[in-house]
């Protein structure tokens, strides 16, 4: 697994196989040294050891390598310029972000421009103009241009720029995606704790923080870890330590999600303190109306919680929500076609993270065919998202009509919001059916005709 969760790998190396191959395996090494001191050993970087580019064919094996890669690397000469397989991978790279949403991280962004020779017309500056360059060349005289020599003062002081450019990168995506705040437990626990850091990273999730804590740590910087974490997992044994009963209430504070584990020896405690602790937990006093969700596990061996404790961050967005009385949202999109798809999921984790709202999707319903999930969400979801891109337009003909008249032929109450979000209008923006532009910067910001009914609606509920 990479470092940054849901990814096969951090970095994707792309480069002219007409360039030195020293050079590159020396920029490689470089680079991965940097990532492994800093980031630690689950930092992965693609690297073509099967030889896979020299023949004809954009191989699948290409093809999945660069998807899965948090960012790309673009090692730029006239080589790189004038190859067939360097523009196919840059542009595979580039539609695969373009449909998520997601090339730019705040002043970051996805795709980085190392330039190993500058091209006499300068015609690497044109890909991405926004986007600075890194230069790993000098000029001897103008015009003739020669790369950094591997190993000089020079090619090292730009590396350290290349390497610290590429880890913030990375420290801020793997930031922003899914986290689970995992709190540091009493000392016979440490084990258990153990098992659930590496098991849930290996499975790609941001697990926070990264240090086994203890009553030293600054309260101010726990509550910074638990912000927009999915959940926030305690893990009880049978000794009792204030600090534990602390780092629960800091998670109750923050509205979070909690998960408590009892061990299997946590009920057998002899502690007093302890007791009256997992007693007040078991029986719901210990929330009061602090959080709107917890759970509790118990009785099980170390690896059935945590297949449960998997269930239900894979089950996150039916049972994960901020408040009783959130809204629900059913996005519908073409499920076959990837580049909607994959913008469904991005609308899906942005709704529910930003705004508490249940979100799905009719895949989401997997003991029903998907018509009848579909059904089933039409008649139970307090609002409807329409998505359409690159879908067919037979999609779009068969399914407008099913969102722009759901509610009389599901014989149901009105929609507290409805829309449609495309990349052309394909109907007339009404009172009943909000129509909004998908542009190309789209942020969530350009939901709100759709998300603020729902809101407001949840507002009332709360009163």
């Amino acid at each position: 697994m990479a470092f940054v969760p849901g990814f096969e790998n951090d970095l994707f190396l792309s480069y002219s196989r007409s360039d030195a191959r020293e050079w590159i395996q020396a920029f490689e090494q470089s680079l991965r040294e940097q990532l492994v001191d800093i980031l630690g050993p689950e930092a992965v970087i693609w690297q073509d050891v099967n030889e896979i580019r020299l023949g004809d064919d954009f191989t699948a094996e290409l093809q999945n390598a660069i998807r899965n890669s948090a960012a790309f690397i673009a090692i730029i000469s006239p080589n790189y310029l004038r190859s067939t397989w360097c523009r196919d991978e840059r542009v595979l790279f580039l539609d695969r972000c373009h449909s998520r949403n997601d090339l730019q991280y705040g002043n970051s962004c996805r795709f980085l421009k190392v330039v190993r020779i500058r091209p006499e017309d300068d015609s690497h500056r044109a890909i991405l103009s926004n986007i600075e360059d890194l230069p790993l060349y000098y000029e001897r005289a103008k015009g003739d241009a020669r790369a950094l020599i591997p190993g000089s003062a020079d090619f090292r002081a730009r590396m350290e720029q290349a390497g610290g450019a590429v880890i913030a990168l990375l420290r801020r995506m793997r930031s922003q995606r899914e986290a689970v705040f995992v709190a540091s437990p009493s000392r016979d626990s440490t084990t258990d704790w153990n098992e659930i850091t590496a098991e849930l990273r290996a499975r790609g999730y941001a697990v926070r923080p990264d240090a086994m804590m203890d009553s030293s740590f600054d309260r101010d910087w726990i509550r910074k870890r638990l912000e927009d974490v999915t959940l926030s997992v305690h893990v009880l044994g049978a000794a009792y330590d204030p600090f534990v009963k602390e780092q629960i209430d800091l998670a109750l504070e923050s509205k979070r999600r909690l998960v408590f584990w009892f061990t299997r020896g946590a009920e057998k405690t002899e502690d007093g303190r302890q007791r009256v602790l997992l007693e007040s937990i078991s029986s719901g006093a210990l929330q009061g109306n602090k959080a709107s969700r917890w759970d509790l596990l118990r009785d099980g061996s170390r690896r059935s919680m945590i297949g449960d404790l998997i269930g239900m961050l894979q089950s996150r967005p039916a049972a994960t929500v901020k408040s009783a009385s959130a809204p629900k949202v059913y996005v519908i999109c073409d499920t076959t076609t990837r580049e909607d798809a994959d913008f469904g999921l991005y609308l899906k984790d942005e709704i529910w993270r930003k705004e508490g709202m249940e979100v799905a999707l009719d895949t989401d319903i997997p003991d029903l065919p998907r018509s009848e999930g579909h059904q089933k969400l039409l008649r139970e979801c307090d609002g409807v998202l329409l998505y359409r891109q690159c879908a067919p337009d037979r999609w779009l003909a068969e399914t407008l009509p099913q969102v722009m008249f759901a509610e009389a032929l599901m014989e149901r109450p009105p929609f507290r919001s409805k829309a449609v979000l495309a990349n052309s209008s394909p109907v007339a923006d009404s009172p009943n059916l909000r129509v909004i532009p998908c542009k190309a910067d789209f942020s969530l910001r350009d939901l709100e005709p759709f998300i603020a009914p729902l809101r407001e609606s949840r507002a009332q509920s709360n009163a």
